[in-house]
């Protein structure tokens, strides 16, 4: 059987999400009914009626596809035509399946060439880019309540750094960029490391410090080389003893230094899974042992030690925008949860039954 929970957790969230922060907030419907029976989306009244079906289909061919099923054989989704699938769109697809082996391009993995063009050929300006690129950095941090804040806590305080310092207009434009995309590989980190509440064991600590590589390969071909850097470095030490690289201070920019102190400095002064939030005291003591040990930069941590409050004062303000769209999202899921159980009485979509097998 395909779904046998309640999928309605999963697609509301995803439709407020995408609804309140990114650019395909139009079409976040599609989305929200993309598990409802063909027979029921009909009756919805949505303009993404079209839109839902096809990744309602899309969902049970990949369903198919993992139980080795070939659908040149196969009349499991010509069974659920007109009922969980639109007949129309079941039709479509075993016809481009029989003449363009969609599936085979998928499993071999030529499908990539396919939507390395499409993608080549669409016209994204700058802003629709960073609007993307802001999607994913709230993906990653709206996961809980201990994330949610990190990012923009390192883009504040690195931006609240960078201006001490004296950074250029343009220095400071690529410092927020960097800080902002820093954590991007997070997107293919596990939850469960993520979020677990007690120590790393050191094989999830490997996984977890793929993030810093994966940003990289993520984040390549959307931003300048400069910007990158400072997104990737922000785990190495001054002594060397930092990752991937293992670079020393002389290889780093201030403004890559500067992202590697408030990467910290947002770890120590937020909620996890595993912690509270640190104290003033112990944040200093931290930030001050670090310097001394020869790991981070004196001159930002010198920074961070003269104007700690004010330091946090401002990174408070620079959150807030944040924390509401956090809230906003919260408050329109369980509106949306009522409305669905008010409209909808919260049907379960029919399960998909998988072929026999031998």
């Amino acid at each position: 059987m395909m779904e046998t929970s309640d999928v309605w957790d999963h697609s509301i969230y995803g439709y407020v999400f995408l609804k309140n922060t990114t650019p395909l907030g139009a079409c976040a419907e599609s989305v929200l009914y993309h598990h409802l029976d063909y027979r029921l989306l009909r009756d919805t009244g949505s303009n993404y009626r079209n839109e839902a079906g096809l990744i309602s289909l899309a969902g049970g061919a990949d369903l198919l596809m993992r139980y080795d099923v070939s659908f040149g054989e196969s009349d499991t989704l010509k069974q659920y035509a007109g009922t969980k699938y639109d007949p129309e769109f079941v039709d479509i697809f075993l016809r481009a399946e029989k003449n363009r082996d969609i599936t085979g391009k998928i499993m071999s993995g030529e499908y990539k060439n396919v939507v390395s063009g499409i993608v080549n050929s669409l016209q994204i300006s700058d802003q629709e880019a960073f609007d993307y690129l802001r999607m994913l950095i709230y993906a990653i941090d709206f996961r809980s309540i201990h994330t949610v804040t990190h990012t923009f806590n390192t883009v504040s305080i690195s931006m609240i750094l960078g201006e001490k310092f004296g950074l250029s207009e343009k220095k400071l434009e690529k410092l927020y960029y960097g800080a902002l995309l820093h954590d991007t590989g997070k997107i293919a980190i596990p939850a469960s490391i993520l979020e677990k509440p007690d120590k790393l064991t050191p094989e999830e600590m490997a996984i977890m410090r793929t993030h810093v590589v994966i940003s990289g390969e993520i984040i390549k071909n959307a931003v300048k080389k400069e910007i990158r850097d400072i997104s990737v470095r922000h785990h190495e030490k001054i002594d060397g003893s930092g990752y991937p690289l293992g670079l020393t201070g002389d290889q780093m920019t201030l403004s890559q230094k500067i992202v590697a102190v408030a990467d910290i400095m947002s770890a120590l002064i937020s909620t996890r899974s595993y912690k509270d939030s640190f104290p003033k005291e112990k944040t200093l003591s931290i930030i001050k042992e670090m310097m001394e040990k020869g790991q981070l930069s004196g001159e930002v941590c010198e920074a961070v030690l003269e104007d700690y409050d004010g330091i946090m004062k401002d990174t408070a303000q620079g959150r807030k925008d944040v924390m509401d769209i956090y809230s906003k999202i919260k408050t329109e899921v369980e509106e949306t949860q009522k409305y669905i159980t008010e409209s909808l009485g919260s049907p379960q979509p029919m399960p998909l039954l998988l072929p026999v097998q031998g």
